[in-house]
């Protein structure tokens, strides 16, 4: 047997449709045990109109609003089955979700959490396109997402889903899970991904990221030691834009030798925001939009970026140069202070540019927007 565990707050838009994706399943043998986290919504008299009519669906009532993690832990105590999964009111299973994951456990006794990629649709269930994670990814960043089953040993090993890491539960758990168990993918589209402005990732970004800080604190040393080698910079790179008040530590626990620390020791200036400046970004992209945004217009003095095919426009009015005309060009005001404004992949070969040409007051935008003022 599978249990599906489904949490409940207020789904009753999407609640229908997600409970027909279970009892659709190709693979018969399953339970579907639906947490009621006090909705105050139609979603009750929904799930009871579906247990009513199949006797493989209970319903687990809370007796006051508990969140996702303990209302996850609430059904999986309930759970009878050999695997176990759980599912979103607003996603869908495909037909043979189910049939597919149980069978990949089946013929892979040393794995003990798969997952599959997965269609990511709009509200209206219109395709944006699919999640494709190798799982080398995983301890830089969430690459199950949420079409997934593990072993109900999985849980005598792990335990529970952690209350405390609320909005990340899942991806703490996967990482648990990888501490002492295989996992495995399977490169098939099993599961619908709804994206919509009321989901938690959708509405609650800057708690999210908040989290997943404090999810990487917990596990650094496992991150770091594990973390596959074409991700660690990335990883690295990531917490700094978090917490750059942890630079200095966050330097030493990931490199130890000489010519590393000295590689990355220009990241201790990456939040140095002088408020009374005025800002020169570097980088024209998305980024730049959003730091438009953050600053105001009116602060932005002009941006410089690298590409010949940006250089000579604007953006939102404001003109982009090229580096060695900011240098010299003597009409500018001197007050100012750049801002590099692009991902991860550019941010230390942009910083190294700058310091190559003689500036050395400069910070990244991701560690100003993002900063959570919390230690290691």
């Amino acid at each position: 047997m599978i249990s599906v565990i489904m949490p409940v707050y207020n789904g009753e838009k999407y609640l229908r449709q997600s409970i027909e994706s279970v009892i659709q399943q190709t693979y018969k043998d399953w339970e579907l045990i639906i947490v009621n986290d006090c909705s105050t919504d139609n979603s009750r008299d929904i799930m009871q109109s579906y247990a009513d009519a199949d006797s493989r669906i209970r319903i687990v009532d809370n007796s006051s609003n508990l969140k996702l993690p303990r209302s996850l832990n609430a059904g999986f105590r309930e759970a009878r089955g050999k695997y176990l999964t759980w599912t979103s009111d607003d996603n869908l299973y495909k037909p043979n979700a189910l049939e597919e994951l149980s069978g990949y456990l089946d013929y892979n006794f040393e794995i003990g959490l798969v997952y599959s990629d997965m269609d990511v649709v709009d509200d209206s269930l219109n395709f944006i396109g699919e999640q494709s994670l190798e799982s080398d990814r995983l301890l830089y960043a969430d690459c199950v997402g949420a079409s997934f089953m593990y072993r109900m040993k999985v849980i005598d090993k792990v335990g529970e889903y952690e209350p405390n890491m609320f909005l990340v539960e899942d991806y703490d758990y996967w990482i648990r899970i990888s501490k002492q168990f295989k996992v495995g993918h399977l490169n098939k589209n099993l599961y619908i991904y709804r994206v919509h402005n009321n989901s938690l990732t959708g509405t609650r970004k800057k708690e999210i990221n908040t989290q997943l800080y404090k999810l990487r604190k917990k596990h650094l040393d496992y991150l770091i030691m594990g973390v596959n080698d074409k991700y660690k910079e990335k990883l690295f790179l990531e917490m700094i834009a978090q917490n750059i008040n942890e630079c200095e530590n966050l330097i030493s626990r990931f490199w130890t030798k000489n010519e590393e620390m000295n590689k990355y020791s220009c990241v201790k200036m990456f939040n140095n925001i002088d408020n009374n400046k005025k800002i020169v970004l570097f980088g024209a992209g998305i980024i730049a939009n959003r730091a438009i945004t953050y600053f105001g217009k009116e602060r932005i003095e002009c941006i410089i970026d690298n590409s010949k095919d940006r250089i000579g426009t604007k953006l939102h009015g404001i003109d982009i140069v090229s580096l060695d005309w900011y240098i010299n060009d003597m009409s500018r005001d001197r007050d100012s202070q750049v801002v590099i404004a692009v991902g991860n992949n550019y941010v230390l070969a942009i910083a190294e540019q700058l310091k190559n040409n003689g500036i050395s007051e400069f910070c990244w935008f991701k560690a100003v927007e993002n900063c959570v003022k919390e230690t290691i």
